[in-house]
């Protein structure tokens, strides 16, 4: 249901899973949340929560979740405005990261 899945990038399929590379993950990361900001759907300060809840959940449980499913998860963001977001990134970054 997000543009990521749709090209085969998730936590289903190992040989893709973005876990595995955690430097792309920062970018996507980084990136998801640079462009979420340009386009007015989150601000500086619920990307800083959000990454907080992230790293409290991976310490508390080893569990890694998306920014993008967080801001989900917390009605921050729709699923229109993630995929959206998601669209803009994974262009991007097609022509710069060779995953």
């Amino acid at each position: 249901y997000l543009a990521a899945n749709r090209r085969g990038i998730g936590n289903h399929n190992k040989r893709y899973c973005m876990s595995y590379r955690p430097r792309i993950i920062e970018r996507y990361e980084k990136l998801f949340a640079i462009i979420s900001m340009e386009k007015g759907f989150i601000t500086p300060d619920t990307f800083i929560k959000a990454l907080v809840i992230q790293i409290k959940e991976h310490a508390e449980n080893g569990r890694y979740r998306f920014v993008r499913k967080i801001f989900l998860d917390e009605n921050i963001m729709s699923v229109k405005e993630i995929d959206a977001v998601c669209t803009v990134v994974f262009q991007q970054t097609d022509r710069r990261i060779k995953i």
